[in-house]
């Protein structure tokens, strides 16, 4: 899996066109992108996730905390976002969650 932390217009494009892709049902690239607040619409921690290039997943988060255990594909057994670490220092308080 490769993770990609979005820090400049080149890898903003690589993302988008990532989203793009997945609406419109054309093969993705294969990888994970972890959009900081300043580049992400909603100013937000934004996850893109496209595993097999097939779907395309997109989840927004408060924290840095909840979009990287996302990103790591910790999700419930439903595989949607666990919401319990989007929150200000939920690592620090919930100890090691591995």
């Amino acid at each position: 899996m490769k993770l990609t932390f979005v820090q400049s217009d080149a890898e903003q494009r690589v993302a988008d066109r990532v989203i793009l892709n997945g609406l419109s049902l054309k093969k993705a690239k294969v990888g994970t992108w972890i959009l900081p607040p300043a580049h992400s619409k909603d100013g937000k921690f934004t996850v893109i996730d496209s595993p097999t290039g097939k779907d395309v997943y997109v989840e927004s988060f408060d924290t840095i905390d909840g979009a990287l255990l996302y990103a790591l594909g910790i999700r419930d057994k439903d595989g949607n976002a666990v919401q319990v670490w989007d929150r200000h220092d939920a690592l620090k308080d919930w100890g090691n969650f591995a």
